[in-house]
């Protein structure tokens, strides 16, 4: 304040000096108003534009310093634990147990391969409705017992897409742990046949799978492929017309070995190789405060303690009053293996209440009882 104040008295000495000069000076001088004075007229001016410009500024920082948009970060809160689970990418449920072996057994690997696997899942959510967050996206790191810092590509939301997230009903972000996720095991990026490597890019195996790449390459011809599926019909197609052709097979296609099955990863080899490595899995939502337009960061850190293994979130939303209410508490609950897929009535009645609790409560109270859940 005292600062403020100081800047307007440079201004205020100048307004009763130009008074005077207005005036005339005694012998009727007009002072440096005559065509002689340009220094004396540009130092004024020169002084003007700096004293509104430093009173701008001044406003500016004490607007920001007011405004605390970094603040707004609380609003933004997370599960408390993190599920580490087996995931069908088409219809996003939870793979349990038994269905994993009936995976491990199929003949087509390939199909397998490219529908399912290991994810991590966080979930999130934007509290205050009154006031969302606005352009919120995600972003994941995986800090070693090394203290190096590995960047975890999402695939939910797609972060070739930005990784943009609606928080103001609960999100989930997924990572796909695949051979070229830094939560795997390093071993399968070697024992992966004719994959090409990374050359330290931060890749995804779903951008291969989905035509944006190719990292299958063929020894013989160089020809790249997806999948691994496409490359063993491009294996056959190429045996037929070599054989036709009476090529040899030292050097062609049909000398080439191709294995019958593709290692794919486990949730127990992804378990033991994370109790090893990982120090902590850092999850960033970022936004912006719409009403100073104004960039903030909410962030959460899970151990490996935090990490539920194969469980998934129980569900949270209900419709109610034509009005979408979400219970808190059910938020940060995770549903273990053991129990079953779809929500007991027993769960229905206590997210029921739960909602009620929480259609009532006030920003401050919903506040507390986050944190005390």
């Amino acid at each position: 304040m005292f600062l403020g104040l100081l800047c307007f008295l440079p201004t205020i000495l100048l307004l009763l000096l130009l008074l005077l000069l207005l005036d005339g000076l005694p012998g009727g001088n007009n002072g440096f108003f005559n065509n002689n004075c340009p220094a004396v007229q540009i130092a004024i001016y020169a002084q003007m534009t700096w004293s509104m410009m430093f009173n701008a500024f001044l406003f500016a920082f004490f607007f920001t310093f007011l405004a605390k948009c970094e603040n707004r970060s609380i609003q933004v809160v997370f599960a408390d634990k993190l599920c580490i689970n087996v995931k069908n990418f088409s219809s996003g449920r939870v793979i349990h147990d038994e269905q994993q072996k009936v995976l491990s057994e199929s003949e087509d690997d390939d199909e397998v391969f490219q529908n399912s696997g290991v994810c991590v899942n966080v979930r999130c959510y934007d509290i205050d409705s009154a006031f969302p967050v606005v352009e919120t996206h995600a972003r994941i790191y995986m800090m070693d017992k090394d203290m190096k810092l590995h960047v975890v590509r999402i695939q939910k939301p797609n972060d070739d897409l930005g990784a943009m997230l609606y928080p103001s009903l609960p999100a989930e972000i997924v990572h796909h742990i695949d051979h070229h996720s830094p939560l795997s095991p390093p071993h399968f990026v070697d024992n992966m046949p004719f994959c090409n490597r990374s050359h330290g890019l931060v890749l995804r195996a779903a951008d291969s799978s989905t035509g944006n790449r190719d990292e299958i390459v063929c020894p013989v011809c160089g020809e790249t492929y997806g999948t691994y599926g496409r490359f063993r019909r491009h294996v056959r197609y190429a045996r037929i017309v070599e054989r036709q052709d009476g090529y040899p097979e030292e050097n062609s296609h049909l000398g080439l070995e191709v294995p019958d099955k593709i290692p794919t990863i486990t949730l127990d080899e992804v378990r033991q190789y994370m109790s090893h490595t990982m120090a902590e899995i850092i999850v960033v939502v970022e936004g912006i405060d719409p009403q100073v337009s104004g960039t903030f960061q909410a962030l959460q850190s899970y151990k490996y303690d935090d990490i539920c293994w194969n469980g998934e979130f129980e569900p949270c939303v209900k419709v109610k009053n034509n009005k979408f209410t979400v219970c808190m508490e059910a938020f940060h609950r995770v549903r273990e293996p053991d129990h079953e897929h779809d929500v007991s009535s027993e769960d229905s009645s206590s997210l029921l209440d739960c909602q009620e609790d929480i259609e009532k409560a006030s920003l401050p109270q919903l506040e507390t009882k986050i944190h005390s859940a």
